[in-house]
């Protein structure tokens, strides 16, 4: 596997972490190696999930995006990652989000009986008891 540069990547007992951890990036890499399950995104300048930026991450547990600029997920950016467990969007600058979003990740993880975890503090989130 060859790991994305400027990434480092651990095989963990078959379990590949990528971390890409505070390295300025403005987007998620391309080139993420296939086998991850673990992907470390924190501290970086990320400001948008879009339909494709996990593309052909079928295997991904877990993402740690926290500590970005990200104000904006698409509602497909997560939709092919099935057995996506843990999500870090905590400490960016999103003030909504749509019910659709993690919709897929929640209904595979109902039906393969495991927990999903999204933690999303320390966002500018906008509660309104209008909102729908």
């Amino acid at each position: 596997t060859v790991c994305p540069s400027p990434c480092t990547c651990t095989d963990s007992y078959g379990e590949l972490t990528v971390s890409c951890a505070g390295q300025g990036l403005t987007e998620v890499p391309s080139n993420i190696p296939p086998s991850t399950v673990w992907l470390n995104l924190k501290y970086n300048y990320i400001t948008k999930l879009i339909d494709s930026s996990f593309n052909g991450l079928n295997n991904l547990h877990g993402v740690d995006l926290s500590n970005n600029n990200i104000d904006h997920i698409s509602t497909s950016a997560f939709k092919q990652l099935v057995h996506l467990q843990n999500v870090d969007i905590s400490g960016n600058q999103l003030s909504t989000l749509s019910e659709e979003v993690f919709n897929m990740s929640i209904t595979s993880a109902k039906r393969d009986q495991r927990n999903f975890f999204v933690y999303m503090g320390n966002n500018p989130w906008n509660c309104d008891c209008t909102l729908k």
